[in-house]
């Protein structure tokens, strides 16, 4: 049987509640192996006339506004005394996470599900993507309806 250790974990958020109960659960992982949390936020495009918004600054606000909210993240777990560090790249998410997750040699994926179906489902699920598309093992934790929201360093002394 193969040991499994962890030295990096990416963790992709958008700072929903579900990706942040997705943070609480890599945080205890983190804590448990003394991984390296990968904070990452990707930057989207706007859905329409992409190539207005460099013109406008678009990117570069949107990349700082990820930027200061995964600061105050990673600021929060670093006095914690976890390993962390954040990441912020622009394009689409799925790819983006996939790249980060290559780019960084990472042992492994923590990110949240939505737990939607039907037509909003059908848009195409990110989570599903990066599993389709990772390289990297994935796990998914779920997010349901009757959760209470997540508060940022919860669950770090909780044993996986």
């Amino acid at each position: 049987m193969q040991q499994v250790t962890l030295n990096r974990i990416l963790i992709p958020l958008d700072f929903s509640d579900p990706a942040r109960s997705a943070l609480a659960y890599a945080a205890g992982l983190g804590h448990t192996f003394g991984a390296e949390l990968l904070l990452l936020y990707v930057a989207e495009p706007p859905p329409f006339a992409p190539d207005l918004s460099d013109s406008h600054g678009y990117e570069e606000r949107i990349t700082a506004h990820g930027r200061e909210h995964l600061q105050a993240l990673t600021q929060e777990y670093l006095d914690k005394g976890m390993k962390t560090r954040a990441l912020v790249r622009f394009g689409r998410p799925a790819a983006e996470i996939v790249a980060a997750a290559r780019d960084e040699q990472v042992d492994l994926i923590i990110m949240a599900t939505h737990g939607r179906s039907g037509l909003k489902h059908l848009v195409g699920s990110v989570t599903e993507k990066v599993v389709r598309l990772a390289t990297r093992p994935v796990l998914v934790t779920h997010y349901g309806r009757n959760e209470e929201p997540v508060e940022a360093g919860a669950g770090l002394a909780t044993a996986v």
